[in-house]
């Protein structure tokens, strides 16, 4: 996975986009804050835009969401 967003929701809430951005290839662990969407959230997506050139692989080992 090379470029990635992460929405939030709300209970009744829109998706909102609280962070996206790119990620070197090599597995090393990267830290994002949201600046968006971030109060009351109930759900949260994690989008794969894209990847580091081999169209048969796309993917992450571990998501993690912590409040602060």
């Amino acid at each position: 996975m090379k470029k990635f967003a992460i929405q939030t929701r709300t209970a009744n809430g829109n998706w909102v986009t609280a962070a996206d951005g790119t990620v070197d290839a090599g597995g090393v662990i990267h830290t994002f804050k949201a600046t968006a969407g971030k109060k009351d959230v109930r759900y949260v997506r994690f989008i794969m835009k894209s990847n580091h050139g081999d169209p048969l692989l796309m993917g992450v080992l571990e998501v993690t969401v912590r409040s602060t």
